[in-house]
């Protein structure tokens, strides 16, 4: 199976937990000011511990200019491997710029916040390595106009299928992988498995959750009954 796990994460004790279990890292600055973690300290932690994980970090600022320079401050840094370190940046023109720019350089980008194949599109034909469909955010954003269940959010699916035909065009050459994110429930993690997208990034509660069943408890306990414990 084609399909590679990664971690939606800045909390390196969580990392440590499941690095034997996944692929790489996503993070993102909303989860550096929300668990108020240093992004320096943890960069040179992970690096150090966790030297073949692939990292998902982000370049962005106001102005391309200041995007641009955010990027370049962080290449630039001795903890840089080309090879292992990804940088995510939003889909726009001015970015996708950059995108076609430094991935000649051999820059790998994560280009997320892609809600339709035609952001995907662009996206791949400038160079970048990852598209990110956010399934999660997706459906919370069109659920209050197209009366969306959170048992079904087979919006999702859609969304991260529909990224995946733009990705089959032949002249891409089918080298862009497609990253499924945001993932809010066990149903999106399920939804992306079953869309056969390249990578799934989830957070711990979900991947804690989607292993959790009545079913395989109740049948763990009459097997422990049947040999006498």
């Amino acid at each position: 199976m084609k399909t590679k796990l990664f971690l939606d994460s800045v909390i390196i004790d969580e990392i440590r937990e499941f690095s034997w279990l996944v692929s790489g890292v996503t993070t993102t600055p909303t989860f550096f000011k929300r668990k108020n973690i240093d992004y320096n300290a943890f960069i040179s932690s992970f690096r150090t511990e966790f030297p073949n994980l692939e990292l998902h970090i982000e370049a962005l600022g106001p102005t391309p200019k200041e995007t641009e320079n955010c990027l370049l401050e962080t290449i630039n840094q001795k903890w840089f491997d080309s090879e292992k370190v990804v940088i995510k940046i939003p889909a726009d023109f001015d970015n996708l710029k950059i995108v076609s720019k430094y991935s000649k350089k051999g820059i790998k980008f994560n280009t997320h916040l892609i809600f339709n194949p035609c952001q995907a599109f662009l996206a791949a034909i400038v160079g970048t390595t990852y598209v990110c469909p956010l399934v999660g955010r997706y459906v919370d954003n069109i659920k209050q106009f197209n009366n969306v269940k959170d048992e079904d959010r087979i919006a999702g699916k859609n969304l991260l299928l529909d990224t995946l035909t733009a990705m089959s065009v032949d002249s891409l050459g089918k080298s862009v992988k497609v990253m499924a994110s945001s993932i809010r429930t066990t149903k999106d993690f399920q939804n992306s498995i079953s869309a056969g997208v390249d990578v799934i990034t989830v957070p711990k509660k979900i991947l804690e959750s989607s292993l959790s069943h009545e079913y395989t408890k109740e049948g763990i306990k009459i097997f422990l009954k049947d040999m006498g414990y």
